[in-house]
């Protein structure tokens, strides 16, 4: 009895083929088997795009011939090390823009729609040309000397993804910065365009330190929150974090109860921090407690009461210890919750 892949349901081949298009170093060639396999294989290649290189970004961004005939859903960049160069997120840019313009030209594509964009912590109704996913993953390292750093900003307001994460390339157990300062501080601008945005993953991230100042810069009290009011974010996730402030945590988990009217359009169930640290990876790690005081701090402490903002404090914030160093710092065994 002859056996054909063919003969499969569609589902279960399509499970297969997404397996091995993932595994397969040259997956064109898995597209060339017979004519389902690459009508099957095309529509899991362009919904998931995965780049691992700087050449792939770049050629993909650039390449002029044809339309893509599918959307995108799934974006995922990782490069591994030092392979993240200057100018990725301009190749990144150069993706969505190419994903933009070829969905007008594709019946699978989905018209420019209308959003909710969020603009200086006020929501307003946006023509939007932005791609939506429903994952946009990026797992590379960014640099403190990269004069192009806007870019991040300039590709990222491109997207308009429901799930966001950044991590960096090397093991969970190294300790080293991803998401430099300067790179933060172009990032956070970008996730406040984001309407749709329901999950957000960052690790290695570096914050602005006292020492270093900053244009954008402001004491975390005086400032406007890090993030606005989005209106579908429900968890917020900070990992290997450093020269993060409490009151910067306190301003987000805290800054609707002076907006009543905007509660019923906040979703933030979690703000998790793991192994965050107030200053560097040699100090301690930042404790829901320390929050708490940053919290009681704020102006808005004076107008509902201590107990209000400790009771937000204490249902949406939880602070982690994971990974150990070797040596020094502050120490726990395992993942301990952080009190």
């Amino acid at each position: 009895m002859t056996f054909r892949a063919t003969s499969l349901p569609v589902e279960l081949l399509q499970k297969i083929l997404t397996l091995a298009i993932e595994l397969h170093p040259c997956p064109s060639q898995i597209l060339c088997v017979n004519s389902t396999f690459c009508d099957i294989g095309s529509y899991i290649l362009y919904t998931r795009l995965n780049f691992n290189t700087i050449r792939q970004l770049s050629q993909f961004a650039w390449h002029k011939e044809g339309v893509i005939p599918y959307q995108p859903r799934e974006l995922r960049i990782s490069l591994a090390g030092e392979a993240a160069a200057y100018n990725v997120f301009l190749y990144l840019g150069g993706v969505l823009r190419k994903c933009l313009a070829d969905r007008t030209c594709s019946g699978n594509f989905i018209s420019t729609t209308t959003a909710t964009a969020v603009v200086n912590n006020t929501h307003e109704e946006t023509s939007l040309s932005s791609l939506p996913l429903d994952m946009l993953s990026l797992r590379l390292n960014s640099h403190v000397n990269n004069p192009n750093l806007h870019d991040i900003y300039e590709a990222l307001i491109l997207a308009n993804p429901r799930q966001f994460s950044w991590l960096g390339p090397d093991p969970s157990h190294h300790f080293s910065t991803a998401i430099v300062p300067t790179a933060t501080h172009h990032l956070f601008r970008a996730i406040s365009t984001w309407a749709f945005v329901e999950t957000v993953t960052l690790t290695n991230i570096a914050f602005p330190s006292p020492s270093e100042p900053h244009d954008d810069r402001q004491s975390p009290i005086d400032n406007d929150p890090l993030l606005p009011l989005l209106p579908r974010l429900r968890c917020l996730y900070l990992g290997q974090a450093t020269f993060l402030s409490p009151s910067t945590i306190a301003m987000i988990a805290c800054q609707d109860l002076d907006r009543p009217h905007d509660r019923s359009s906040s979703c933030l169930e979690e703000i998790r921090l793991v192994d965050a640290y107030q200053e560097s990876i040699w100090s301690k790690r930042l404790r829901r407690t320390d929050i708490e005081k940053a919290a009681l701090a704020l102006p808005l402490s004076k107008i509902y009461g201590a107990d209000v903002v400790l009771d937000r404090i204490r249902g949406l914030v939880r602070c982690e210890a994971m990974n150990e160093r070797i040596m020094g710092g502050d120490r726990s065994e395992g993942l301990v919750v952080l009190e």
